[in-house]
């Protein structure tokens, strides 16, 4: 999951950093050491903060007023593919239908495109011989889509 953060994590250090380095002097036009802040030094780090408030807002909204995503769901695998039902909706995909799989700590990520999974919490498999069987036909049916962690 770092990976995938690495950039993100890289910037907003950045976006903090800049006003102090600046302030020391390190950064800025010619030999002059600022005296005092200027708000320009504080322009990225607000608009980059503004940014990641407003994602996290419309994200918690999107959940919290859509019922489709609160739903406890079943699923079903089989070699066939995946069916998924809940108290208010149902659907299947087969293991075309899904672009890659990844194994996480406590997941199992199952992509069906570059913004959507199924994730499978571990914690639900009761026993560990469950989980050994749900990664092996993960790998059978994905391949070299497959980035699992076996015996993890």
């Amino acid at each position: 999951m770092w990976r995938r953060f690495k950039l993100f994590i890289v910037l907003v250090a950045f976006e903090f950093l800049y006003p102090l380095l600046a302030v020391a002097g390190v950064i800025g036009s010619g030999d002059e050491v600022p005296e005092a802040l200027d708000w320009r030094y504080f322009l990225w780090p607000a608009v980059a903060a503004f940014i990641v408030l407003v994602t996290y807002v419309s994200a918690r909204r999107a959940f919290a007023t859509n019922k489709l995503m609160c739903q406890l769901v079943r699923f079903t695998f089989t070699a066939a593919g995946i069916e998924v039902s809940g108290p208010l909706s149902s659907g299947k995909c087969s293991w075309e239908g899904i672009q890659r799989g990844e194994e996480t700590r406590s997941m199992f990520l199952l992509w069906v495109s570059k913004q959507q999974a199924y994730l499978v919490p571990k914690r639900y498999f009761t026993e560990q011989p469950a989980r050994d069987r749900f990664r092996s036909l993960v790998a059978r049916q994905l391949g070299s889509r497959a980035k699992l962690r076996f015996g993890a």
